[in-house]
């Protein structure tokens, strides 16, 4: 009989960006340029930096 051998190689992926990237300001000193499923206006900010990213 002969012996099998088994190897793994692991394999990488590229990540991918989240789809949601920030969080929603709906007050404060933002442009308000998008509108939620209850038709208020709010600002899409980085949540880390609350810099406006959208």
């Amino acid at each position: 009989m002969r012996k099998l051998e088994s190897t793994c190689s692991t394999l990488s992926l590229p990540t991918l960006p989240p789809k949601n990237n920030g969080c929603r300001a709906y007050g404060g000193n933002y442009a308000f340029t998008s509108v939620d499923a209850q038709g208020r206006s709010y600002a899409k900010i980085d949540c880390t930096t609350k810099a406006q990213i959208g």
